[in-house]
């Protein structure tokens, strides 16, 4: 897909997982930030998966 369509690597592996979440899920479980929050709502929320307010 990257050489085919010509996209950038993070287009392609932003477009996978919004195309399957449940990798981001798994990768992500139990990952925390840095002030103890969960690390999966944080990323959600920075790539624009969730709404912040939902974080």
């Amino acid at each position: 897909m990257i050489m085919t369509d010509r996209l950038e690597a993070r287009d392609i592996a932003e477009r996978m997982l919004k195309a399957h979440p449940e990798k981001l899920d798994a990768w992500l479980k139990d990952v925390q930030t840095f002030d103890g929050k969960p690390g999966l709502a944080a990323v959600k929320a920075g790539r624009g998966f969730i709404p912040t307010s939902q974080v």
